[in-house]
């Protein structure tokens, strides 16, 4: 998973760039195929649509994965060995950090059409499943990929 500019920090653009490259205006389509396409492109990203709501234009998804520290197994590994399993059996041997993107989209017809915006904040956990960090993306690059991804499957659902 790529969370690029997700830690907790001072802006890198100021608001109005940030949602100049959060937002797309699609025209010529139906409110209806944009947000389908929206959704399709997140669930080919492995993301899961947590609601939805095609009314109001709203989408929100979710996507989450694990992390493990070789040096952690490693260390673990060495202990449960050395100790003949007992370690294994009673310490921690939770050695995951997890790590979550949650996206929402504003799908909203305008009078230049069909207006997306999206936004990605990227959230850091540690092994007893505090909060370690958490914050909106601001990776132009990223937001430029999955606008990319969405006119494709635009372009998909126009034409199968």
């Amino acid at each position: 998973m790529v969370v690029g500019g997700c830690a907790t920090q001072e802006p890198k653009h100021s608001q109005v760039e940030i949602r100049e490259y959060q937002t797309r205006v699609y025209e010529d389509v139906d409110s209806l195929l944009v947000f389908k396409s929206v959704i399709n492109a997140l669930q080919d990203d492995g993301f899961i649509l947590e609601s939805s709501d095609a009314d109001a234009g709203v989408i929100v998804a979710s996507l989450h994965s694990t992390q493990v520290s070789s040096g952690e197994v490693l260390q673990k590994t060495a202990l449960t060995v050395a100790t003949y399993g007992i370690y294994w059996l009673f310490a921690d041997t939770n050695i995951k950090n997890s790590h979550s993107l949650h996206v929402t989209a504003n799908i909203t017809e305008t009078s230049n059409g069909i207006k997306t915006r999206l936004n990605f904040v990227g959230k850091e956990y540690d092994v007893k499943g505090r909060l370690v960090r958490s914050g909106m993306s601001q990776d132009k690059q990223y937001y430029l990929e999955v606008f990319t991804r969405i006119e494709k499957s635009i372009f998909l659902e126009e034409n199968l």
